[in-house]
């Protein structure tokens, strides 16, 4: 997996499945929960995985304002998460690429450090 070598920038956003569960990609064999920087690239990403689907339905997301609100919901998920086989954090998805991603725990550890 590639080094870590970003700032995370808020407010920051999950897109939410129609059960309320963050969505989640696999990419390399690893499965990713969906984390997005920019609200657009939110409504991109559900436009080209659902397509027609995206006039009938909101899109429903969790939006973070601050690093603290992020670290604690990722917390408070991670054993959710692993119990389903996703162990990474994967930023501005595209359905059907290959995603840059890092593993849930690193991503937390470079968060906090970060200001």
């Amino acid at each position: 997996m590639p080094d870590i070598d970003f700032v995370m920038t808020y407010p920051c956003y999950f897109l939410l499945t129609e059960g309320g569960n963050p969505e989640s990609v696999t990419s390399e064999g690893d499965r990713c929960v969906c984390l997005f920087t920019d609200r657009d690239l939110v409504e991109s990403f559900y436009k080209e995985k659902y397509g027609d689907n995206f006039r009938s339905r909101a899109i429903n997301v969790l939006t973070f304002e601050s690093k603290e609100a992020l670290i604690n919901t990722l917390c408070a998920w991670e054993p959710q998460l692993s119990a389903q086989d996703v162990s990474c954090v994967a930023i501005d998805a595209t359905p059907g690429r290959l995603v840059g991603r890092v593993l849930i725990r690193d991503f937390l550890d470079e968060i906090k450090r970060q200001p």
